[in-house]
């Protein structure tokens, strides 16, 4: 059975952010943060050492930066995709073809 570490307090208040932090600030895994760091919007890390570091002010700038999604998005982002449109005189814009109605050269 594999264990997950139980999460380190996050001090807000320090200036510098290793990925752990990154992860636990944004609830993600430690593997998403990473993946976050790939995107081309995320803000860039530093250098020292082997360790990466981000910026406090930076990460939250990116963070307030992000769209807001009200629950109104998420309900249509689930909802299924609508019937092909109708055409005006009331048949399919695309016509209903069987499976194997194909014709095929002899």
């Amino acid at each position: 059975m594999v264990s997950t570490p139980a999460p380190r307090p996050v001090d807000l208040s320090d200036p510098i952010y290793t990925i752990e932090t990154v992860a636990a600030l944004l609830h993600v895994s430690i593997d998403t943060a990473r993946q976050y760091s790939y995107r081309a919007d995320f803000p860039a890390a530093r250098e020292l050492g082997a360790r990466l570091l981000w910026d406090r002010e930076e990460l939250l700038a990116w963070f307030r930066a992000l769209p807001r999604r009200t629950a109104a998005d998420r309900r249509r982002a689930a909802a299924p995709e609508a019937p092909a449109p109708a055409v005006a005189d009331g048949t399919l814009a695309r016509p209903y073809r069987r499976r194997g109605s194909a014709t095929r050269a002899a």
